[in-house]
């Protein structure tokens, strides 16, 4: 299953979350100095993804996977990916600060694995035209059990 992304958001950020949880972002740590740098920030069952334009606007994909991808997209600049838990069976992308839901996706209850590749966070804006250049590919898939978050290919802005 495919999910084209296309929305409004605010603060820099939007949400993965398990349908029903009470995770918020003012826990300690969640925008820790390495959750900024890492571009993710994380509880058990809610994900804080880092979008690089202020715009307020999200473009790219979400892909449901039968398994992990067989290698790391090769134009993204950054490339992140940790597990997320879904007691619901429901995976929610809301933006922020509102938390409105813009997508519902039933999956199977279990503990998924997220990736997020983020493309042309180096020039967020495209030349000539008030349009964003950022885009986000966020593939999920299903593990058996949870693992740490891993940064696979680090974007560095100085």
């Amino acid at each position: 299953m495919t999910y084209e992304l296309d929305f409004s958001t605010q603060y820099g950020q939007f949400y993965l979350v398990d349908k029903g949880s009470k995770n918020h972002t003012e826990v300690k740590d969640f925008w820790s100095d390495q959750a900024f740098s890492d571009r993710l920030g994380e509880t058990g069952s809610m994900l804080g993804i880092l979008i690089e334009n202020d715009l307020t606007t999200v473009k790219g994909r979400l892909e449901i996977l039968d398994g992990p991808p067989s290698e790391l997209e090769p134009e993204a600049e950054h490339i992140v990916e940790t597990s997320l838990v879904l007691d619901s069976g429901i995976l929610e992308l809301q933006d922020c600060p509102s938390s409105r839901i813009l997508v519902e996706i039933p999956l199977e209850k279990g503990t998924y694995r997220i990736r997020i590749s983020s493309y042309h966070i180096s020039e967020p804006y495209a030349t000539k035209s008030d349009e964003v250049n950022d885009r986000y590919l966020l593939q999920v898939w299903k593990e058996h059990q949870a693992s740490e978050k891993r940064v696979l290919r680090q974007f560095d802005r100085f």
